[in-house]
């Protein structure tokens, strides 16, 4: 029980933390924001399983538990993968809008060869939650 309570402050402490070194840089993002962020973190660090907690599009779902599936039966699958994804986690991220329960995110991604790309994101409030829908 101690052992929850420590972990369960050790967890808020860190998220305060993140929180202000936002705040400090000047840069205050949105819920939808860090949502995708947490989503980008996940790939970058190659854990299908917690990407797949911010996503609900079907199919991307699909892809991730194939990519879970491929990193547990061969771990050079795994660090080849967050290899690839790593420069999410230098994705530049800005609120384009939000109505109601639907977020719009554009996120600006350079990839290991030095390719900028901009994609547009569509995440929904579930259950209190922003996912990933397109």
């Amino acid at each position: 029980m101690l052992t929850k309570k420590i972990f369960a402050m050790f967890t808020f402490a860190a998220a305060m933390l993140f929180t202000v070194t936002l705040r400090a840089q000047g840069k205050e993002i949105s819920a939808p924001e860090k949502a995708l962020k947490t989503f980008f973190t996940s790939m970058a660090n190659a854990d299908f399983a917690a990407a797949k907690k911010c996503v609900e599009a079907k199919e991307l779902i699909s892809m991730l538990s194939l990519l879970e599936q491929l990193a547990k039966e061969n771990p050079e699958t795994k660090a080849d993968a967050a290899a690839e994804f790593a420069p999410m986690l230098k994705a530049e991220t800005k609120l384009v809008e939000i109505k109601g329960d639907i977020a719009k995110i554009e996120a600006t991604v350079i990839s290991r060869k030095n390719k900028k790309s901009t994609e547009t994101f569509t995440l929904k409030k579930i259950g209190g939650i922003w996912k990933i829908v397109d």
